[in-house]
Formats: C-alpha cells, structure tokens, sequence
C-alpha cells in the first residue's frame, strides 16, 4: 500500500511526526503500510502531479506550513478528480477547499487569508472564538469536542454523536461560503460545540474524501486507533 503525504515534512512538528505511525496502527489486519513517502508541494509545482503521484493508493494533505499551495491544490484536484482517497488535515483541509471553490464552483480567485490576507474571495479565514456561551469563553485550540453531523459518515464511523479531538489550526472555514459549498457537494460533517466552527468535511459521491481541521494522528496510541484513519485506509483496499 503506497500512501502519499503532501507536505514540508518537520519531525519537530507532533501533526507530522505521528502520521506515519497512526496510519501503520490504523492498518486493516493482514494489510502492510509499508510505502509511507512525503512528497513536498514545490516539488509537484515543479515536475507535475503525474510522475509522483500515479502509482498512489491515496493521498494525505498534511498540516502546513508551506510556500507552494499550488502543489497541495495540484495534488487534491489529482485525488478528487480521479476518486483516489483523500485525507486532508489542518492545511490539507483548508486548501482542499479552496481547490473545491475553484474547480467546483468557479470561483477563479478562491483561496485562504493565510497565504494573502487582503483576499477578496477568502473561503478560508482566521478562525476567531465564537460569542461567550452561558457567560463561558469558548475555546477553539488544544483537545476540545467536535458533533457529528447525523448524515455523517464520520458519525458512523466513530460510533458516537461527538468525540474529543486535538485542534491546532488556525484557519478554518469561512462561514459566507457554507452554503454554496455545501450545495455544490461539500458537506459538513463535524462542528465544533457552538455549531458555528466547521471542524470536518465530506465530499459526496467519492469513495473517500474527508477533511478535518483537527489531527487524528495526534491520538494516543494507547487509546487504539483512530476510526477515521481506519475508514480511510479500509477504503483503499475495500
């Protein structure tokens, strides 16, 4: 099973670091990760989707930064496009957005504030805290819960309305867009508890294509492992 994981790989960094072993924990029995290759984004700008990416069983879309966004974009259309599972976090989930709102929505300037912070069509933005709920401050980093949406696969996947997860990112969705991207297939699978924070994503009629602004691979070993990252490599082998 050869997995691609798009990004700047930096072992300092816990969202990368643990990729590899989360998904090799995650593997169905009798099924070897065995071919884990960090691909970095400039590289794909540079030479093409195809040379690197053509022999993938799946893709992930790792936690940034990066300079290249257009490597991950190139990579995610690859994925989207040909039904080649998809998992994309932190940054993998927001650039997979902008790469939906362009492709799919014709939106031909759609990117996120993080790479310009004047964009006119951001539909990704600098997730702010929500209004205080019952006079409490509401948190949006470190471990926090996420609700499933009830069509969510997710949800069936975790066998429970809600789990507790580890959220580090700083972009997230930006909420003038929800309704056009969901419409156009991208539903919204996992909130945070206000329901105002998109938390995850699913794309309709695709063999799997999720996206989570929290990191799975960030769960205790101990604790097993992580039915999202079980669903996507059960998807590859089917």
């Amino acid at each position: 099973m050869r997995v691609c994981v798009i990004g700047n790989f930096r072992p300092e960094d816990p969202g990368h670091a643990t990729i590899a072993s989360a998904l090799q924990l995650a593997a169905p029995n009798g099924v070897s990760v065995d071919d884990i290759e960090w691909i970095a984004p400039e590289v794909l700008v540079e030479d093409g989707v195809i040379d690197h990416l053509k022999d993938a069983d799946a893709i992930v879309g790792a936690p940034g930064p990066t300079e290249a966004p257009d490597g991950y974009l190139d990579a995610i259309e690859f994925a989207r496009e040909g039904q080649l599972p998809y998992f994309g976090c932190e940054l993998g989930m927001d650039l997979a957005v902008v790469e939906f709102a362009r492709t799919v929505l014709s939106i031909a300037t759609a990117h996120s504030t993080e790479f310009d912070p004047m964009l006119r069509d951001a539909v990704i933005v600098e997730l702010v805290a929500p209004e205080l709920i019952k006079g409490k401050p509401i948190e949006i980093f470190g471990e926090l819960t996420v609700k499933f949406a009830k069509e969510a696969r997710l949800r069936d996947w975790m066998k429970a309305d809600g789990s507790r997860e580890e959220h580090r990112a700083m972009y997230g969705v930006n909420s003038k867009y929800k309704t056009q991207l969901t419409r156009a297939g991208l539903k919204i699978a996992a909130t945070d508890e206000t329901q105002l924070i998109v938390r995850a994503i699913e794309l309709a009629d695709h063999p799997f294509f999720v996206l989570t602004s929290f990191a799975p691979q960030l769960r205790p070993e101990k604790s097993g492992p992580h039915p999202i990252l079980q669903a996507f490599l059960n998807s590859i082998v089917g």
